[in-house]
């Protein structure tokens, strides 16, 4: 059987790039690709190549040159070693796609890679989990994204985020352009790593005092100063909950007005954190808290709800489309979100029972 080769070009958003949601989640797909005796072999670019990557059978890791500091740019960018690695007319490594997060690069990347002697491009797969388009306000921007969409085939991780790209490509596209992005637009999710969490969470007490969590990227758009304001809220009525909050990119700003929220009602905010290390920690706790504005990427909350058992939700597009409509936490406003977590600290036992079964 034909190996089949593809070239892994990420976009990553944070100087620690092995932290980056994007990292892991190629690993994971190679690691699937292993794990299911797939003949595919993997040249993964990196910024750096150190010894601590992970040493995987069907990978070879190949440094090109990224910056870190410069998402919009790099999302829009070819790195310069592109062609002398993986080009079709005399590059170093023979590939037969390219599998990358670079929205705004695409027909660029395409093309670089291209032989030009003959009729051929080079299949480039996108995944994009979180689309971006209404992140910005530059126009140019969003229709080079747009146009990124036609011309790739374009993988999302669930149905409101493909929704939203194809939007925009029906207001800065032709109509053959659009169906070309829509012919080429797929939804599938992730395997969450099922058999990893069952042993850690078998062998992982839950701590003896009542405690919160809040696991995700220190962010705007993750909204770690609500979750902060709903537990001190909890505190201040006489309700002693310790708030453990764990993230891999801090803005300095938010952490000054989680804690301010807060007045002593954290326990820690953990940052950099093992991935068993990880596992372990939100194992032990009794509920967690998702406050976050939009997500694309969620397998980290999937993950936290399996389990922990009991999340809290905000009423936003995202959340609708990840889960089933009668699952009980939910919160519509503040207010619902305060008698949420009030019920479940109280109930705690009768509040698993009634979410127990998402995990199925």
């Amino acid at each position: 059987m034909k190996t089949l080769r593809i070239a892994i070009l990420p976009l990553f958003g944070m100087p620690n790039y092995t932290h980056d949601s994007n990292f892991r989640v190629y690993m994971d797909i190679i690691k699937t690709a292993n794990r299911l005796k797939l003949p595919i072999h993997f040249y993964y670019c990196l910024p750096e190549i150190t010894d601590s990557l992970e040493k995987l059978p069907n990978v070879t890791y190949v440094p090109v040159d990224m910056e870190l500091r410069d998402f919009y740019g790099e999302m829009g960018r070819v790195p310069k070693e592109m062609h002398s690695l993986f080009s079709r007319k005399g590059g170093k490594y023979i590939i037969d796609a390219v599998f990358t997060s670079r929205t705004m690069a695409i027909d660029a990347l395409s093309s670089t890679l291209a032989d030009n002697r003959r009729d051929e491009i080079m299949p480039v797969h996108l995944f994009d989990p979180l689309v971006r388009v209404d992140s910005t306000t530059n126009k140019d921007i969003r229709k080079a994204m747009a146009f990124g969409y036609s011309k790739s085939h374009n993988w999302f991780l669930n149905e409101n985020e493909m929704n939203k790209a194809l939007l925009e490509c029906r207001n800065w596209l032709s109509p053959t352009l659009y169906l070309e992005a829509k012919e080429r637009s797929y939804v599938r999710g992730l395997p969450l790593a099922i058999k990893e969490i069952d042993e850690i969470v078998s062998k992982t007490p839950k701590h003896s005092k009542f405690r919160a969590f809040w696991g995700a990227r220190m962010s705007a758009e993750k909204n770690p100063q609500l979750t902060a304001e709903f537990m001190e809220k909890l505190n201040s009525s006489g309700r002693d909950v310790d708030l453990v909050m764990t993230t891999q990119a801090m803005s300095p700003k938010l952490v000054k007005a989680v804690k301010e929220n807060l007045k002593g009602s954290v326990t820690e905010i953990q940052t950099g954190c093992a991935r068993p290390v990880f596992l372990e920690l939100v194992a032990s706790f009794h509920m967690f808290l998702c406050s976050s504005r939009v997500e694309g990427f969620p397998v980290g909350f999937m993950e936290q709800l399996y389990a922990i058992g009991i999340g809290i939700f905000p009423n936003n597009d995202w959340v609708k489309k990840l889960l089933p409509k009668d699952y009980p936490f939910i919160y519509k406003n503040n207010t619902e979100a305060h008698t949420m977590i009030r019920y479940i600290f109280e109930n705690y036992d009768k509040a698993y029972e009634e979410a127990k079964w998402i995990k199925d």
